[in-house]
């Protein structure tokens, strides 16, 4: 089968060929035992992989986050360990087995150096894996390995584009990667010296909440708790401190505004006098969802793509 997964910094998403999915928080963290078995619902995910005849098991997505050991990075490059996880886990819950197509993206600022390491990895990797309980299934990607440069698959997922000049702006969790593309008879020409990443994404709405919380309660937030309970203000979803509630909609909503701003001038300034002759500008991304409103005040021909958050994986699929 044909599978694209896609490790964010904020979420891991999978899209199969057969159209299943999977979307969780990129997080994870060693699992402990389950204390009251069966008593309580449980929280997605765990996961058991068995590698070289060594069982690991894993709290992932909602269930790590709720852990204080989670695994939660903003680095470079993420551990291979961690990496790894979110990856088999997402393709177990995609249906993927042995013998899987695999495309994975990487930030075009990444892209040059790590592509290379990283599809040998990949393309080695393997596992039993099992997820919530379910059937261990042998997870491997021996029907190839393609890595795909973020941003250039909301491309490749878009049905029709109008000839002439095309901008792509793909906000991540930590990375926003920007394109401006000539589209000639239909084909996307990239045009290399418009394109790149801005480290800059959703995480500074998260940190803006971050502070907002800690002014309001003196206490500060770790990486995972800032995720969640941004989450939650998203949602609408009160947010309580030592049974006192907090209101941090408005932290929320600037920081959505200036973040967005934020990213959509440094992408001008990258794009300089050719912005304004773009016929449109594609918003993709998680981030593009909180971002939107601030993003098309400043970029005039932007509007979001259908299903922004899996539009990268959808382009992958397209390029095996």
């Amino acid at each position: 089968m044909k599978l694209a997964v896609d490790v964010g910094y904020g979420y891991t998403k999978a899209l199969a060929e057969t159209g299943r999915r999977a979307s969780f928080p990129s997080a994870c963290s060693p699992a402990p035992p389950d204390m009251a078995p069966g008593v309580f619902a449980a929280i997605p995910h765990r996961a058991e992989l068995i590698r070289g005849g060594k069982a690991e098991r894993y709290l992932v997505g909602e269930a790590a986050l709720r852990s204080r050991t989670a695994a939660v990075t903003l680095a470079r490059e993420k551990p291979a360990q961690v990496h790894d996880t979110l990856l088999l886990t997402a393709a177990y819950l995609a249906g993927a087995g042995r013998g899987t197509a695999l495309a994975v993206g990487l930030p075009l600022a990444y892209y040059r150096t790590q592509r290379q390491a990283l599809g040998a990895r990949l393309a080695a990797l393997a596992a039993q894996v099992s997820v919530d309980g379910g059937p261990p299934r042998e997870i491997d990607f021996s029907g190839g390995v393609r890595v795909v440069p973020q941003g250039a698959g909301v491309v490749l997922a878009e049905p029709r584009l109008p000839d002439g000049l095309v901008g792509v702006i793909d906000v991540g969790h930590h990375t926003t990667d920007y394109l401006l593309i000539e589209v000639r008879g239909g084909q996307p020409l990239p045009l290399l010296d418009y394109c790149g990443s801005v480290e800059a994404g959703a995480h500074l709405v998260a940190a803006a909440v971050a502070r907002e919380f800690a002014s309001q309660t003196g206490a500060p937030l770790d990486l995972a708790e800032a995720a969640q309970i941004t989450d939650w203000v998203r949602q609408g979803q009160p947010v309580t401190y030592d049974g006192r509630p907090l209101d941090l909609t408005a932290a929320y909503q600037t920081a959505c505004q200036e973040v967005g701003r934020l990213i959509a001038h440094r992408v001008l300034a990258q794009w300089g006098g050719r912005a304004r002759l773009a016929r449109e500008v594609l918003l993709a991304g998680g981030g593009a969802l909180l971002l939107e409103d601030a993003l098309r005040a400043e970029l005039p021909a932007a509007r979001l793509v259908a299903d922004p958050v899996y539009a990268n994986c959808r382009g992958y699929l397209a390029a095996i």
